[in-house]
């Protein structure tokens, strides 16, 4: 082995050993959902259906029931993080500080309009159909009844929600701020002084007679209580995944042509691609001091290309190498660089 390889395997080992520790250490994270029951869990305020299946918690439209949600703890700072899949013809949402009236009492947006003891109000990150493009709006549910951000100028956010599949949502409570990521896009940051504390919940919402049923289902769910001041890290690297570092302009350029070839797939016959713990040397050695660099978080199982995990000369290191385009259903995910890298790694 030249003193030039030696060299570079030391400096992989010593970026995949610190990244190990940070990325991968538990950090605090607590499952809420186990996949099997709806444990530590109750509901409030309406009558809707909650049940277990595939490993997913299913909510259920029942005609008549006011919204419904399920709800859990008193949390106060904290990072949440969910998958959810909702009937486009149904709205959605997950409470954040919430609380339930204790009795009777004059909505503040219209005091007219008496809310029931029992139900829920508090802030409600938005789960809706895209062409809606309000998903990660926070809505003052069943209090002010306004929208608590603008999304006018917010053009990326109102289009990230996906119908008909998976979405991952991540929201971030911490002292008055409140911020939302749909499929890793940046949606929701502003501030707001009413709530200290409060639990989370899972909404079914009511609908009209003579609709219905649908059906809502969140998977994944997991939280992480924060300190005050800790920094919020926006993406968490998840294991099983793959990675693909490529400019903002060449996705979209790949989105408006159907697939991802990349730079090397012609020259070479495959795409680089690397694990989580690779990823911070490979953003060092090859694309340091770039900008505008987002990462393609890929699922394996969805790929059409064949996939092959070789060493590069020189190195016991294998890396994934797709052998063809890269399908846009494998590639779950587009967050930026920085979102998935260590404190310290990259300027």
């Amino acid at each position: 082995m030249t003193s030039r390889s030696r060299t570079v395997l030391t400096a992989i080992a010593l970026v995949l050993s610190f990244y190990s520790t940070t990325v991968f250490a538990d950090e605090g994270w607590v499952s809420l959902f186990d996949g099997k029951t709806l444990d530590g869990w109750k509901v409030n305020g309406g009558f809707a259906s909650y049940k277990v299946e595939d490993g997913a918690i299913v909510g259920t439209t029942v005609e008549g029931s006011p919204n419904t949600f399920l709800c859990r703890g008193d949390y106060k700072d904290f990072v949440l993080e969910l998958e959810v899949r909702c009937d486009p013809r149904l709205n959605s949402g997950v409470q954040v500080r919430s609380h339930v009236y204790e009795k009777d009492t004059p909505q503040e947006s219209d005091p007219k309009k008496v809310r029931k003891a029992g139900t829920v109000y508090g802030p409600q990150c938005e789960i809706a159909e895209s062409a809606k493009g309000v998903s990660g709006n926070f809505w003052d549910e069943a209090r002010r009844t306004r929208w608590l951000d603008d999304f006018a100028k917010r053009a990326e956010a109102r289009k990230a929600f996906k119908d008909e599949d998976w979405n991952r949502y991540e929201i971030a409570v911490q002292g008055n701020r409140y911020r939302s990521w749909v499929n890793g896009v940046a949606a929701s940051d502003y501030t707001d002084d009413v709530d200290k504390s409060g639990f989370i919940g899972l909404q079914v919402h009511g609908i009209a007679k003579g609709q219905g049923p649908y059906q809502v289902r969140w998977r994944n769910v997991r939280i992480r209580q924060l300190e005050p001041g800790e920094q919020v890290r926006k993406a968490t690297a998840r294991p099983g995944e793959i990675l693909r570092i490529t400019t903002r302009s060449e996705w979209e350029k790949a989105q408006a042509g159907g697939g991802y070839r990349g730079d090397t797939l012609e020259a070479e016959g495959f795409i680089h691609c690397s694990t989580p713990k690779q990823l911070p040397w490979v953003a060092e050695t090859f694309y340091k001091g770039r900008t505008r660099l987002v990462v393609l978080r890929i699922e394996p199982s969805k790929l059409t290309s064949p996939l092959k995990w070789e060493s590069p000369p020189d190195s016991w290191e294998k890396f994934p190498h797709v052998y063809g385009p890269l399908n846009l259903e494998a590639v779950v995910e587009v967050v930026p660089l920085e979102d998935l890298l260590p404190d310290g790694i990259r300027d």
